[in-house]
């Protein structure tokens, strides 16, 4: 007598067993929240998408694609360790801290988790004023494990270097990207050889000062930072002071303590600022108050009680160079000479408003027009380099004419 089946039965036996498999392979493989859409839809693809994002500063984007590696995959690291860079660049280091720690824990051989704990720890260091040699020897450690765990790469010396340099140690930061030129491969090379050149620049310049050093590396200069570096590295109120009388300012004298803003006395020149930007310039508060009881050209409070922000251009810079020269001078007619004349430059036109500053920078040898195309870039911001190299000439020329 034959047994009677159900019709159904098979195709049940085949169900569970298929529904048992996708079980072991999910609980063998990564865990996923998101179905990838194709073969090319990958945690590892999000997370270089991510990394190109963030290094343009388009922090959304970054966080997004971070976001769909882990969702792709839970246990990549990499998904973690870009994750934590978005919160570093958003100031939120504990957390960022934390999500590195994730990725390491992940894998221990994650190269790029032990990169971006070392790129964390160099910006906390800074944006919280650490002592150098606590941040920096703690980011050196995770950019040589780095390099340990791949010495064919050229992102640990890299970001090496640019640890290296914020530190003030222009010898050693040089160094290392001469390592990652050597390479001669990949899209860190030209970023090297570009800090490289800045490094040489601020070597001819030597700073002679910590802050100095400090802002030479820096991409953009501020007005406070450039405050600094006038009086600090150029010594600028020492020259003014042997030209007043003996009733001008008293001399300066650099903060041994933190600046409390709001202590300011009312009769600073500071004194009309906003709370709010005077916070911002906290750190470099004294300078700046120096600059403009100086009369340094370039330093004057707004119409409406504010103090210019944003980078210093080349422009701005050459109007600084000029009022500082007249500043120094018994010539009334450094301000005026340029007037009416051609413009030398193909991109300053003769009745700019800064054609005549630019003019006397070039013509006394302080800043340079590009040697080719004859172009001044007169928008162009002043890179920390350029602008203690700018300092040092004009230190130099002032000293020798006046």
């Amino acid at each position: 007598m034959r047994s009677i089946q159900c019709p159904h039965a098979s195709s049940r036996v085949i169900v569970g067993l298929v529904a048992c498999i996708a079980l072991l392979a999910a609980s063998c493989g990564s865990r996923r929240e998101i179905t990838p859409q194709s073969s090319l839809d990958t945690a590892a693809i999000h997370y270089g998408r991510g990394l190109i994002a963030f290094e343009e500063g388009d922090l959304q984007t970054a966080q997004a694609q971070f976001s769909q590696a882990r969702g792709l995959d839970a246990d990549f690291p990499g998904a973690y360790s870009g994750a934590a860079l978005v919160m570093a660049s958003q100031g939120d280091f504990f957390r960022a801290r934390q999500s590195v720690e994730e990725a390491l824990h992940r894998d221990a051989s994650f190269v790029d988790a032990h990169i971006s704990l070392g790129r964390i720890v160099m910006d906390e260091g800074l944006s919280k004023g650490r002592e150098t040699s606590a941040w920096l020897q703690e980011a050196m450690r995770s950019f040589e494990r780095a390099s340990r765990l791949a010495p064919d790469g050229a992102e640990a010396d890299f970001y090496m270097a640019q640890a290296q340099a914020q530190g003030g140690e222009v010898a050693a930061a040089l160094t290392s990207y001469q390592r990652v030129i050597a390479r001669n491969r990949g899209p860190l090379v030209s970023r090297a050889m570009a800090m490289a050149r800045r490094l040489q620049i601020i070597q001819r310049a030597a700073p002679g000062t910590k802050m100095g050093a400090r802002i030479a590396v820096q991409e953009e200069v501020s007005q406070a930072e450039l405050a600094v570096l006038l009086l600090e590295e150029m010594k600028l109120e020492e020259l003014i002071t042997q030209r007043r009388t003996p009733h001008g300012p008293s001399p300066f004298r650099p903060p041994t303590r933190t600046v409390d803003a709001s202590r300011t006395e009312p009769q600073s020149p500071t004194a009309s600022l906003s709370a709010r930007q005077k916070m911002g310039l906290a750190w470099a508060l004294p300078w700046v108050q120096r600059a403009l009881e100086l009369g340094i050209p370039g330093f004057e409070v707004l119409p409406d009680g504010s103090l210019a922000t944003g980078s210093v251009s080349r422009a701005q810079f050459a109007q600084v160079v000029q009022g500082i020269l007249s500043l120094l001078s018994a010539a009334d007619d450094l301000t005026t000479s340029y007037i009416g004349q051609p413009s030398r430059f193909a991109d300053v036109s003769g009745d700019h408003f800064s054609y005549n500053a630019i003019a006397l920078s070039v013509d006394r040898g302080i800043m340079h027009p590009e040697p080719v195309s004859g172009r001044f870039r007169p928008d162009d911001p002043v890179t920390g380099a350029d602008a203690l190299l700018i300092v040092r000439k004009l230190q130099n020329a002032v000293r020798m004419e006046y």
